[in-house]
This record gives structure tokens, sequence and C-alpha cells, in this order.
């Protein structure tokens, strides 16, 4: 099991046995030399820098980066905290792209609230299925209920060889009493140890654990109060 946040940690992936040695090694080259082309156009930031700026993050900032979604023909108003944090690019950790995070709906006609972890995921194959889910509550670890809103793969053949690249979107239903229980972790200390915790068990037995910092429940809540519903 490893921890796999944007900020700390990484996901546990498993290789294809069924992709011969040298296959392996031509792919893992051309991995290398896309990360290299990737580091000279752009810095990269270190684990430090990255662990840095995520422990920075204020309330504030994700209630003035909450996407909210709602004019006079919507049933549903939906707010999400997906722009207040960039998702997680990390190759050489088994993943090609990774991204969680908070999503809330408000049902106008009955004033009913529903609210989600988003989890998107971009690997290299086999594909893994995730499908269960556990998360920190108030009263100790519950089972999460997964939807899965999409599977996709994209596959290219070279040198006789089909590679194939999985994508997973995942929403995991949270109750409103964890996401205000998380929300009041904020401010208390160390948002490494005061985050929240979660995580995904693939079918082939791997898993991600992640971690959703106070601040982001924090200012999804302070976002859907201040908002006005448009009738």
């Amino acid at each position: 099991m490893h921890i796999g946040t944007h900020f700390v940690g990484r996901v546990d992936g498993r290789v294809d046995g069924r992709v011969g040695l040298a296959s392996r090694m031509l792919r893992g080259a051309a991995i290398v030399v896309a990360v290299a082309l990737l580091s000279a156009c752009q810095p990269r930031m270190s684990a430090q820098e990255r662990l840095a700026m995520w422990r920075g993050l204020t309330d504030a900032h994700f209630r003035e980066t909450t996407t909210i979604q709602d004019d006079n023909l919507d049933l549903v108003a939906s707010f999400s905290t997906e722009k207040g944090r960039p998702g997680a690019k990390h190759p050489e950790d088994g993943y090609y792209y990774q991204h969680d995070f908070l999503r809330a709906f408000i049902d106008k006609r009955t004033g009913k609230i529903e609210y989600q972890l988003y989890f998107t995921m971009t690997y290299p194959g086999p594909q893994r299925r995730y499908e269960t889910a556990t998360y920190e509550a108030p009263k100790g670890t519950q089972q999460g209920i997964v939807t899965v809103i999409d599977r996709s793969k994209s596959c290219e053949r070279s040198q006789g060889v089909t590679y194939c690249d999985y994508r997973e979107d995942l929403a995991i239903a949270l109750d409103e009493n964890v996401v205000t229980w998380v929300a009041a972790r904020y401010g208390e200390g160390d948002p490494v140890k005061q985050g929240w915790h979660y995580r995904i068990t693939a079918h082939d037995g791997s898993d991600y654990t992640g971690l959703i910092h106070p601040a982001e429940a924090k200012g999804l809540l302070e976002a859907m109060a201040s908002h006005r519903l448009v009738k």
C-alpha cells in the first residue's frame, strides 16, 4: 500500500507480465524521453516544493476557485473544487495522471444536498478496475459507495506489440457529516496529519490512498453557503 496524493506519496501499480522484457525496456525508454522533454519545457517541482505548496493552501483559495454550475434551466446546482489543485503527472510512480477533488449537488426542487469525492486516474496496462473504497469518518473507517463514471482505454501498436493506457473516472458518495467533519479540522495543525484519508482498491489488488486538505472541504462549504441559487 502506498499513499498517493498530488503532493504526498504514490500509487501501488502492477507491471504487465505478458509483455516481454525487451518491450518493457522500449516502453520505459519512451517514458524517460517524454519526461525529459517535459522537464526541458518547464521546471519540475521537487517533492518538498509540492508538499510546501499543498500545506499552504487555504479555505479562501478553494472558496474562490470552486466552480459553480447553476442557471435558470438547471434543476440541480453543482459545485466542484477541481480547479483548486492541478492533477499530478508522475509516470515513474506507475500512473500518468491522477486527480481527486470534491463535488456537491443541490437539488433546487427539494433542497437535498449530495457530496462526492471524484477520482480520475490514467495509467499503463493492464487494466486495474478500481471498484471499492474506504475512508475516514467521525465514527471510524467507513465503506464508500463507488459509482463508475467512465472507463476507457487508448492503444497503439509499436514493433509488433500493442500497448494500452487506461483511464478510470469514479465518484464516491460522502455523507454531509463527513465533509463538515473534515472542514472542521482546518487550522488545527499540520494538514498532512489533519487531512482526510481515503483508499480506493482495484480488482487486481492494487490500491491508491489519497489525502484531501481540510481547506478544500471548508472552502467548498463556504462557496455553497455564499451562493444564491438561481430560480
